[in-house]
């Protein structure tokens, strides 16, 4: 008979669940007002008495009249500081007010479409107010959740879902997800459930695309990805950490657009410590370990790349001449479904993590990683204990850990069933 360690923590709903929209039934309506930054993809961290902009989506004739941040038992009403029509966008600038109490948030804005006419339009998990300095960030890593296949057994959406509520109940500061969120890019009904299962989060995401991500949504890939999940790339600001956010396509590299955002954002937060979010992993399958090197003797570092990146040299070096002049500090990839580390020239960490929900190869089990990085830009705790850090298959076994959620009117109970040989060991909880 099987041992497990239990952990069931039962969450009044107002403390975890945010009711979400479960139907999207007119995607031209919805498009004409909706809220295209900040997402729940791509949240802005701000603190009490800080500034941010919001871009609002909306007719010209539109006037925003109120915005409010919402959480459960919390809310906050923000001041508008100023509003700049672009074509059929409105910048918004928003102040926060000190009494915000530090929580992620739901944006809600009041938009006024004609004579007493109301429309609220909200973006999920889309504000995150961080009360105190950060010093380390505790990052757990998703990537490769393909929803929505079989993974052994259980819907990938299942892993999916265990890993976004391990972040909480490992304390995360935020939760970094690389890629291939869906197994079919033109799948709108796993784009939603990945949505809807997002948004459940009590803690940061950010996501970029991965290749399947674009698998069969052609040109339609920004209507896509871009209603039901995010941009394409981006950056974020958080206390001294820079965290960019780039896409690596269909075929495996980043374009040169990106190529020229990656320098300029990394120039203009030179002192930021630098972590990059991108699927294809850089180095290659062969590459482990620590390595030096440099972007001036590229043709030696050139066939230890993963190969995409290699059949681009001229992307491939401009990328690496960025990392090192700009002192980048850690590259987080998925997308070959194990795990890699390297060093580079004892500074930069390139870490691959294995899937969360695919396929994965005999022997192979599903991953998660939990890592931290300071704001000197050391990475640490980049293995679960015990694992070695040059092998594969050393983050944490997701497939050891089954969660379930079972629902009544306004209580939610979670539990958290972890198997006997997990790395993570859970104290029976009650929140």
């Amino acid at each position: 008979m099987k041992s497990y360690h239990y952990a069931i923590l039962i969450l009044l709903s107002l403390l975890l669940i945010i009711p979400i929209q479960t139907q999207i039934l007119n995607v031209h309506a919805y498009v004409k007002l909706r809220i295209i930054d900040p997402l729940y993809s791509v949240p802005i961290p701000t603190t009490p008495g800080g500034e941010f902009n919001i871009t609002l989506q909306a007719p010209s004739q539109s006037i925003v009249s109120s915005v409010v941040l919402e959480a459960p038992g919390k809310t906050c009403n923000l001041t508008i500081v100023s509003s700049e029509a672009k074509n059929s966008q409105q910048i918004i600038k928003v102040h926060v007010p000190t009494t915000c109490k530090p929580d992620l948030y739901d944006l809600v804005m009041y938009v006024k479409l004609g004579e007493a006419q109301y429309e609220e339009v909200i973006s999920h998990n889309s504000v995150w107010i961080y009360g105190q300095e950060l010093n380390s960030l505790k990052i757990l890593h998703i990537t490769d959740a393909h929803l929505d296949i079989d993974a052994r057994g259980y819907p990938s959406s299942w892993r999916f879902e265990t890993g976004i509520h391990l972040a909480e109940v490992l304390n995360a500061t935020i939760v970094l997800i690389t890629g291939d969120e869906v197994d079919l890019g033109n799948d709108v009904n796993a784009l939603k459930k990945f949505r809807e299962a997002s948004i459940k989060s009590r803690k940061p995401l950010f996501i970029i695309p991965g290749n399947h991500d674009w698998a069969g949504a052609g040109p339609n890939f920004p209507r896509l990805y871009g209603l039901y999940i995010g941009p394409r790339y981006w950056f974020r600001i958080l206390d001294k950490f820079l965290i960019i956010g780039l896409d690596t396509g269909s075929e495996g590299f980043i374009d040169t657009e990106q190529v020229e955002f990656f320098e300029n954002i990394c120039a203009k937060y030179k002192d930021k410590v630098k972590i990059v979010l991108m699927h294809h992993p850089f180095f290659g399958y062969e590459a482990w370990g620590y390595i030096n090197g440099s972007w001036k003797e590229f043709d030696k570092i050139q066939p230890l790349l993963y190969g995409s990146w290699a059949a681009q040299p001229s992307i491939a070096r401009e990328f690496l001449r960025i990392v090192e002049e700009y002192n980048v500090a850690l590259v987080i990839s998925g997308h070959i479904h194990t795990d890699r580390v390297v060093i580079y020239n004892g500074k930069t960490y390139f870490i691959t993590t294995g899937t969360t929900g695919g396929p994965v190869r005999e022997g192979d089990f599903r991953e998660f990683r939990f890592l931290t990085i300071t704001s000197e830009g050391v990475v640490t705790n980049i293995t679960a204990p015990g694992k070695d850090l040059f092998k594969p298959m050393n983050a944490f076994n997701i497939e050891k850990i089954v969660l379930k959620t079972f629902e009544r009117p306004n209580t939610t109970a979670l539990l958290v069933r972890v198997e006997k040989g997990s790395e993570i060991k859970l104290k029976n909880s009650l929140l």
